[in-house]
């Protein structure tokens, strides 16, 4: 277990080097049905056929139906 005291902060420390770098998989090693279907449903969303909820409590009352 690494010590609190070597975590080096780049918010402190001012340097990006020592930040972690967030990697995405490539869309090639992805399953093309899978990003086909993520499109289709951005895409639904956009063009208004998403359900919009007031409240997060609204959501998990629909959710639990």
């Amino acid at each position: 277990m690494k010590s609190a005291h070597i975590f080096k902060n780049p918010r402190r420390s001012g340097s990006k080097k020592d930040a972690p770098k967030t990697i995405y998989p490539s869309e090639d090693s992805l399953d093309p049905a899978f990003v086909k279907e993520v499109e289709h449903r951005r895409q639904e969303v956009q063009n208004g056929k998403g359900i919009r909820f007031d409240t997060a409590e609204d959501l998990f009352t629909n959710l639990e139906k």
